[in-house]
């Protein structure tokens, strides 16, 4: 039996706690899964980490070839954990049902590193380049 259970602590108050300090990643060395826990283990690992979730998107109904395209985006990390890698936010613009002929993907300033959970909006602007066809 392990230690824990022997002491009495309970599993939800242990995984309750790891999660308020922002937890992100549980190494449980290979120990085998105490009789019972599974549920609480499954619902701690859904919980775990940082995920992000857009809730809106704001831009300009029409742009022409050659001018930038503000784009507004409000992000929610419904996580408990902030990302810890300076990955950064991209854009693709793809013709209305979703044709993969010339694809534009946009590369953002704004690093996803260190984002808490809770709301955030981004910035950005896109560059429309030339020779890029009309479309919806």
């Amino acid at each position: 039996m392990r230690k824990w259970k022997q002491e009495g602590w309970d599993i939800s108050y242990i995984f309750d706690y790891a999660l308020r300090c922002h937890a992100s990643y549980v190494n449980n060395k290979s120990a085998p899964i105490p009789e019972g826990a599974r549920p609480e283990i499954e619902k701690f690992l859904r919980r775990l980490g940082y995920r992000l979730v857009v809730r809106s998107l704001e831009h300009l109904a029409t742009v022409r070839v050659g001018d930038e395209l503000p784009l507004t985006v409000t992000w929610e990390n419904i996580g408990v954990a902030p990302p810890y890698r300076d990955y950064r936010v991209a854009f693709r613009l793809t013709k209305r049902g979703g044709s993969t002929t010339r694809l534009l993907t946009f590369v953002s300033e704004n690093s996803i590193r260190g984002w808490l959970p809770g709301p955030r909006t981004t910035e950005s602007a896109v560059q429309v380049p030339a020779g890029t066809e009309p479309g919806e």
